[in-house]
């Protein structure tokens, strides 16, 4: 999972350092819409209930404010401090809240479904120096 929040996180900036907005005009990042977003595919994927749905997006929407948040940083010219550490940290604990919220079925369906987006975006090149 960690390895898939930065490959998202990569694509994502890679996305918006290289795509031509018109008018010049890069679109705001909401993190309300990815959130939605990134909880739409699981409840099509997984079949979740309304009252998973709901938990799982608040998960999603913390983590994608997350990302807003260095994005922002990265947008000022700072440059985001990246904590292996913390990050797998918080990735094991979301990775927790989620586990804790879908069915055996469906969380065993959820780690597939991270598996094979690893895979895809190792075979586009993703990933932070192949350590991941």
């Amino acid at each position: 999972m960690k390895k898939l929040i930065l490959s998202l996180f990569a694509m994502v900036c890679t996305t918006i350092a290289f795509a031509q907005f018109p008018g010049g005009q890069m679109p705001e990042f909401k993190p309300e819409e990815m959130a939605k977003h990134m909880t739409d595919r699981l409840k099509d994927s997984l079949q979740v209930n309304e009252d998973q749905y709901k938990k799982l997006y608040d998960i999603n929407l913390k983590q994608a404010n997350e990302m807003k948040e260095m994005m922002d940083k990265m947008m000022q010219g700072e440059q985001p401090e990246f904590n292996r550490e913390a990050m797998q940290k918080r990735q094991e604990e979301q990775n927790a809240a989620i586990k804790a919220i879908l069915t055996e079925d469906q969380y065993k369906r959820y780690e597939e479904m991270q598996a094979n987006l690893r895979k895809r975006m190792a075979s586009m090149g993703g990933g932070f120096g192949g350590g991941f």
